[in-house]
C-alpha cells in the first residue's frame, strides 16, 4: 500500500541521515548536477523541498544563496543546518510554508516519486517563485533499472515496502500546465561512490530502509540492478535520474493568481 512521504520518513529519516552521515560524498555528482542546472547566485533565497537533513548546503560555496530548507517532518528537519544565511521550515508538498514569489531557485531532488499528487506541488512551486526564477526537478524514471531496483528489490525487503510513482516524459507536460516553461530536461547517468564494497552494502541498507535483507541479499540485489564495479580505488553503482530545469511562465502565472 502507497505511503505518503511525510508518513515514509517519519519512521525512517534516522535511517537515511545516518546512511548520508557515514559516506557523505557518496552522491557528489547527483547533487553537482542539480547545481549546474540551479545555477543558484549570491543573495538569492534558495528552497529545497524536501530537504532530507540539508545536504545540499555542503555543496554550496560561501558565496553563495541563502538556503530555505524545507521537510514535512521534524526527524529531518532537527538535522539541517540553521547557520547564517539558512533557515529549517516545516511544511507540505501542497502548500509550501513561503510567500508568492519570495524565492528565486527551487529544488526538488529524488523525492516526488513519493507524492501523489505532483500537480499541486508544481502550483505550489509556481506561486512562491519569483517570475525570473528557476525550478529543478530530479527523479528516477520509469522503466529504468533504477525504478526496477526500488520498486522490485527494495519493495520485497523494505518492511514498509516501496511503491514509487515514478516519471516519464509526460513530467514535462505537467509542468508547463502548471505555470512553468521547461528550459532543459536530460536523463543523467551517474554513480554513487563508496570506499569499499561493505560500506556501498550499509549505505543501501540504511537508505532504503533494508530491514528484511542481510548484507549477502543487499549485495545480490546491487550486482542484479545496479551494475556495481570497482575502479581507482573506488566502488561504485550505477544511478540516474531525470533533470528538469524551468522557469515561470508570466502568462500561465497571471491566469492561475489573478495578476
Amino acid at each position: 500500500m502507497f505511503d505518503s512521504y511525510q508518513k515514509i520518513f517519519k519512521s525512517r529519516a534516522w535511517l537515511y541521515h545516518r546512511a548520508m552521515e557515514r559516506s557523505p560524498r557518496a552522491r557528489d555528482a547527483e547533487f553537482s548536477i542539480a547545481l549546474e542546472y540551479l545555477q543558484p547566485k549570491a543573495g538569492q533565497w534558495l528552497a529545497d523541498m524536501p530537504a532530507g537533513g540539508g545536504y545540499l548546503k555542503q555543496y554550496l560555496q560561501d558565496d553563495s544563496p541563502h538556503c530555505l530548507f524545507i521537510e514535512t517532518t521534524s526527524e529531518f528537519a532537527r538535522h539541517c543546518p540553521t547557520s547564517s544565511g539558512c533557515k529549517s521550515l516545516i511544511g507540505d508538498f501542497h502548500a509550501l510554508p513561503l510567500q508568492d514569489a519570495g524565492v528565486q531557485r527551487m529544488l526538488s531532488l529524488a523525492a516526488l516519486h513519493h507524492v501523489e499528487d505532483k500537480l499541486s506541488f508544481f502550483r505550489e512551486c509556481a506561486r512562491v517563485l519569483d517570475p525570473s526564477g528557476r525550478l529543478v526537478v530530479a527523479d528516477v524514471l520509469r522503466d529504468t533499472p533504477q525504478a526496477k531496483f526500488l520498486n522490485e528489490f527494495v519493495h520485497e525487503f523494505n518492511s514498509m515496502g516501496h511503491e514509487g510513482l515514478f516519471w516519464d516524459e509526460s513530467v514535462q507536460e505537467q509542468l508547463d500546465a502548471n505555470g512553468f516553461r521547461v528550459e532543459r530536461a536530460k536523463l543523467h547517468n551517474f554513480t554513487w561512490n563508496f570506499t569499499t564494497q561493505e560500506e556501498m552494502v550499509s549505505y543501501c541498507r540504511d537508505l532504503f530502509g533494508l530491514d528484511k535483507a542481510d548484507e549477502q541479499t543487499i549485495l545480490s540485489g546491487i550486482q542484479d540492478y545496479l551494475s556495481p564495479g570497482e575502479s581507482d580505488g573506488k566502488h561504485r553503482l550505477q544511478w540516474s535520474l531525470y533533470y528538469l530545469s524551468a522557469r515561470p511562465a508570466p502568462r500561465l502565472r497571471e491566469s492561475a493568481y489573478g495578476r
